[in-house]
């Protein structure tokens, strides 16, 4: 059974990185894919069936502007909507803050190499987002190696962390893995294969 495979997986990959959760994706970007769905649906299986139809439905992602890239528009395959704060040069807290609504399902935060330091820290913007009890969506898939990236997100306070299982894991490039808190990983597990 899929969903048994699926949970069996996720638990040794958690055994393995030290996660609290873990599910299969089809490579980090299906990872992005399901942090949209699970930020929107949750686990309600009304919401999960009809993404990515989300008209009436809160599905708002704030996302800073300097941290848009090539891969992020896939976070809008379920049906979610952007919210761009900050400049081209540099963003702050307080925009992340000013910008939560009650439509926002989540805030996202990329982390990469060449990342701009004029952005929020993670630390900062996962405080936002849990003071606003709103998920910390991460996409970390060109951070490995170090290994200890597996971890350094999660402890900061990232609910959901997309990785590649190609690049620096070494695994076939059209797999990848989203880590994270049991909660989010479910809700992320539940809009994945076998579901509708």
């Amino acid at each position: 059974q899929m969903d048994e495979w699926l949970i069996a997986a996720g638990k040794e990959i958690a055994n393995l990185t030290g996660a609290e959760a873990a599910t299969i994706t089809s490579g980090a970007s299906g990872g992005l894919v399901l942090q949209s769905a699970a930020a929107i649906a949750h686990d309600n299986a009304r919401i999960i069936s009809q993404l990515p139809t989300t008209e009436n439905l809160p599905n708002e992602l704030i996302i800073q502007r300097v941290h848009r890239f090539a891969y992020d528009q896939l976070y809008l395959v379920p049906g979610a909507k952007f919210v761009e704060v900050g400049t081209d040069m540099e963003c702050k807290p307080k925009d992340i803050e000013n910008a939560i609504t009650s439509q926002s399902v989540g805030i996202i935060h990329l982390a990469s190499p060449g990342m701009n330091d004029n952005s929020v820290p993670i630390e900062v913007s996962a405080k936002i987002a849990h003071k606003h009890k709103l998920p910390l969506l991460c996409d970390a898939a060109s951070m490995l190696p170090p290994r200890k990236n597996l971890k350094v997100f999660l402890d900061a306070g990232a609910d959901l962390v997309s990785f590649s299982g190609g690049k620096g894991v070494r695994g076939p490039q059209s797999t990848g893995f989203l880590l994270g808190t049991k909660k989010w990983v479910e809700y992320a597990r539940l809009n994945n294969s076998p579901n509708a």
